[in-house]
């Protein structure tokens, strides 16, 4: 069971017709299309995290000293 918390929010007058026009729309409550927004939300700012973290990894072993040939490792091994 996935329990939750009541919190409150204010909405703009456009924000709240705007909930209100999409619930009669898709005949879902207020709250539900809130949470659906928020989890959007939350996975676009996870993934937006996730990326700029790739990207500062980027090259970071590009001047490392030390490291085996890849290319020479790959060629030897055993292909079919």
């Amino acid at each position: 069971m996935m329990y939750m918390v009541r919190t409150q929010i204010y909405l703009t007058l456009q924000e709240a017709a705007a909930i209100t026009r999409m619930s009669k729309e898709y005949s879902q409550g207020k709250s539900a299309l809130i949470r659906c927004a928020i989890d959007e939300f939350i996975k676009h700012r996870e993934q937006k995290g996730r990326r700029k973290k790739l990207h500062a990894a980027f090259g970071m072993w590009e001047n490392h000293k030390g490291l085996p040939h890849f290319d020479k490792m790959r060629s030897s091994f055993d292909r079919f």
